[in-house]
């Protein structure tokens, strides 16, 4: 480093090596930082500042040097001219480089440069640098960040696809994306005559034909360095949303030792707002919205539903709560319980799918009938017939007609309520409201915070929990039905005292501990280390499990291993808390 910038003087716990706080390296647990691990760190910068990391010397018969990255740009649109870039170069060849876009964290896993030819001296480096215009500074730039995963020597001959972009696998790619590729061989430079291109299984670029196939364009460069074709292929026209693209490269070198036929895809952004599928009455109170594909937030605001009704005389209801099922799936809640059998539509708005596409018409509604309980088969329960024919003969304009309809409703509720009063005395299909009631019932003794199945778990384990109560079995089972851990108990008198009618004196007598407590205290002894919380119900759950005249004496863990905190080149500060002597 020839000159102290912005970037070059803040090394430590913030850049170079070290195990950073913003990425978690796939190859281990450091990576070089260049720039600020610190999101939303500012400094001031003149043009071409920039921090590098270097391989110094050779890389043995290595064919090409490959590299996994991430990069985390600022979020803030930089001023005008400037741009944040990261390069690699071996010497003063360039081998690849791209601009980091504002507000992107981008991994990279296809890097590649053909080092081929080059040896010792020649060294091997990889750039953040800030490229303003010529002789410009600015004093407030948001400093970015690389994070380098070690990089690795391949000494593989042939020809190889590398440096892809978009890279295969790739999701959300814009719409007007260019492909472009390096094709390296190691032996001798890329036959650019006999390399085609195909995209979604048609020829877009045939070096035989000249280039660019009609519909498309392609440039070809030469870097310096050796043995490397540079590809760019652009179509005339964007690619259409979620479509996946196939990219099919045929190529030879010129001696012809190597060929290559490799196929690769991505997929395009997500530009199609959500489409509500369907919606199903699930009960009086509750009905369950479907989309294509996952939404965002907005999907829990109940004010983003409008019901209107399709059919009458049927009640109006209103969205007052909504619960997520899953990303694409919600529950709503009415405030009123809706008409039985009759059509409803549900209107949705300002609601998105994960990428900001907003829901619009004509895919925002679906139309659903209200919730209708079984009925029995034998069932004749209609208001209106129940009326003498003389009355409906009279209803000339049907106003008790209609008037029937209303009341019916409400009989039909009811009659439905009264239907499914047997379901509260089943514990699988009980409300939550009904299950508590039963364990009240059993005299439950756990105060605990369980969830809506693991009280029914409880409700048809607890009496068997009663019968084990005062043994050792019991325990272990009461700790690993509420805590799912497995433990054993350690009595502290290990002797089996005398046996009247069996021991002998002086034979199988055995002289048992002076203190009377010792006699009857026992350990947990756990398997896995605890946390308070498990320890304070384990302690709750011996208390009422054991027999009254036993002690708890103490709950057993695994010791954990002495962790020694060893000296961290550019992580350790002398003095704190992570400089240890051992």
């Amino acid at each position: 480093m020839t000159d102290t910038t912005t970037l070059q003087r803040r090394p430590g716990t913030l850049s170079l090596r070290t195990r950073p706080t913003g990425w978690v390296p796939p190859e281990g647990s450091y990576a070089f930082v260049l720039g600020s691990d610190e999101p939303g760190y500012f400094g001031r910068f003149k043009s071409l500042d920039n921090i590098s990391v270097e391989v110094i010397g050779g890389w043995g018969s290595a064919s090409h040097v490959r590299v996994r990255m991430r990069t985390r740009s600022q979020l803030a649109d930089l001023p005008a001219g400037w741009v944040w870039k990261a390069y690699a170069r071996i010497d003063s060849d360039v081998a690849w480089s791209f601009d980091l876009e504002t507000g992107v964290t981008r991994d990279y896993y296809d890097l590649a440069i053909n080092v081929q030819g080059y040896g010792p001296p020649a060294n091997f480096s990889v750039t953040l640098i800030a490229n303003g215009p010529s002789g410009s500074a600015v004093d407030e730039l948001e400093i970015p960040a690389v994070y380098l995963d070690d990089w690795t020597f391949d000494t593989n001959e042939g020809l190889f696809l590398i440096n892809r972009t978009p890279q295969p696998g790739d999701v959300g790619v814009p719409v007007d994306t260019a492909i472009r590729f390096d094709i390296s061989d190691t032996d001798t430079d890329v036959d650019d005559t006999n390399t085609q291109v195909y995209v979604n299984g048609v020829l877009a670029f045939d070096g035989t034909a000249g280039g660019a196939q009609s519909g498309w364009g392609a440039s070809i460069g030469h870097p310096l360095v050796g043995g490397v074709t540079q590809y760019s292929i652009t179509r005339m026209g964007d690619f259409d949303s979620l479509e996946v693209v196939e990219v099919r490269v045929v190529s030879r070198n010129l001696s012809g030792s190597h060929v290559l036929d490799e196929t690769y895809s991505f997929t395009i952004q997500d530009l199609t707002a959500p489409v509500v599928l369907a919606a199903v009455s699930r009960d009086h109170m509750t009905v369950r919205v479907s989309f294509d594909e996952a939404v965002d937030d907005e999907a829990l605001d109940p004010a983003n539903y409008a019901f209107t009704r399709r059919e009458g005389p049927s009640v109006l209801v209103h969205a007052v709560s909504v619960a997520r099922v899953s990303t694409a799936v919600v529950d709503v809640t009415l405030d009123v319980p809706i008409t039985r059998a009759l059509l409803y539509r549900v209107t949705v708005s300002g609601v998105s799918d994960v990428f900001g596409n907003e829901i619009e018409a004509p895919n925002d509604f679906a139309d659903f009938r209200g919730f209708e309980c079984d009925v029995p088969a034998d069932r004749d329960f209609e208001l209106w017939k129940m009326l003498s024919r003389a009355s409906r003969d009279s209803d000339e304009d049907e106003t008790l007609f209609r008037t029937c309809s209303v009341v019916q409703e409400v009989i039909d509720l009811l009659l439905c309520d009264v239907d499914a009063w047997t379901d509260i005395l089943d514990v699988d299909s009980a409300a939550e409201r009904y299950v508590d009631q039963m364990l009240i019932g059993l005299g439950n003794p756990f105060d605990f915070d369980l969830s809506v199945d693991d009280k029914r778990r409880l409700v048809r384990t607890l009496v068997q929990i009663y019968q084990r109560k005062g043994t050792a079995l019991g325990i272990i089972d009461v700790i690993r039905f509420f805590l799912g851990l497995e433990v054993t108990l350690d009595e502290w008198n290990t002797s089996p005292g005398w046996i009247l009618g069996e021991s002998e004196l002086g034979v199988d007598t055995i002289l048992g501990p002076s203190d009377r407590r010792a006699l009857y205290t026992f350990d947990v002894v756990s398997l896995v280390s605890l946390t308070d919380e498990q320890r304070a119900i384990i302690r709750e759950l011996v208390d009422y499990m054991k027999p009254a005249h036993t002690h708890l004496g103490s709950i057993v863990e695994p010791t954990p291993p002495t962790v020694i905190d060893h000296l961290e080149l550019g992580l350790s500060e002398l003095g704190g808390d992570e400089w240890m002597l051992h």
